[in-house]
C-alpha cells in the first residue's frame, strides 16, 4: 500500500514538475560574458594541449612496440625460414631415394605423385614465409594492429605444416616400393 502511494507520488510530481520550473535569468552582464568567453577560449587552449600530449604519449608509445616488436618477428620468421630449409633437405633425399628407386627398376608413379604435391606444398610454404615477413613489416610500419600480423604468421605456419604433413604422406610410398 505503501509503495502504491509513492509511486502514485512520484508520477505526479513528474507530470506537475513542468509547471513549477523556475525561469532563470538568462541575461548575462557583458562582464559575466567576458569571463565566460576567456574560461571557453582556456579550456579549448588546455584540451588543444592535452591532445598534442596524447598524441605524443602515443606516438612514443608506437615507436617502442615497433621497437619490441621487430626484433620478436625476426626471430619467428628466421624459425620458419629454418623450417622450410629443413624441408628442402627432406626433399634434396627424397628425390635422391626416388631416383635410387628408379634405377632398381621399380615402379614409383604413385610415389611420385605425391612427391609433386608435396614438392609443390613446400613451394607455396617457402612463397609464403617470404610474402608474410615482407608484409608483417610493412603493416608494423603502418601500425596495424597485431591481429593482422598474428594472422600472416599462422598462415605461414600452416602453410609450412602443411608440406610437413605432404612429406609425411610418402613415408608409406616408401616403404611399400622397398617391400616389393
Amino acid at each position: 500500500m505503501i509503495k502504491n502511494k509513492i509511486i502514485l507520488t512520484l508520477i505526479i510530481c513528474s507530470l506537475l514538475s513542468p509547471l513549477f520550473v523556475v525561469k532563470a535569468s538568462t541575461e548575462l552582464t557583458n562582464e559575466q560574458n567576458i569571463k565566460q568567453g576567456s574560461i571557453e577560449i582556456r579550456t579549448m587552449i588546455l584540451n588543444k594541449k592535452i591532445d598534442e600530449r596524447k598524441n605524443e604519449k602515443k606516438t612514443v608509445l608506437n615507436t617502442k612496440s615497433k621497437d619490441a616488436i621487430f626484433p620478436i618477428l625476426t626471430k619467428i620468421y628466421k624459425n620458419l625460414d629454418e623450417k622450410v630449409k629443413k624441408m628442402e633437405a627432406i626433399d634434396s633425399e627424397i628425390s635422391a631415394r626416388m631416383a635410387e628407386l628408379k634405377k632398381e627398376g621399380k615402379d614409383t608413379t604413385v610415389t611420385e605423385a605425391q612427391y609433386n604435391i608435396a614438392k609443390l606444398e613446400l613451394d607455396k610454404a617457402q612463397a609464403s614465409v617470404i610474402v608474410a615477413s615482407t608484409l608483417s613489416v610493412k603493416q608494423i610500419l603502418s601500425s596495424t594492429s597485431q591481429g593482422v600480423i598474428r594472422d600472416l604468421v599462422k598462415e605461414t605456419e600452416n602453410s609450412i605444416k602443411n608440406a610437413g604433413n605432404s612429406y609425411k604422406k610418402m613415408i608409406p610410398l616408401f616403404i611399400q616400393l622397398e617391400a616389393k
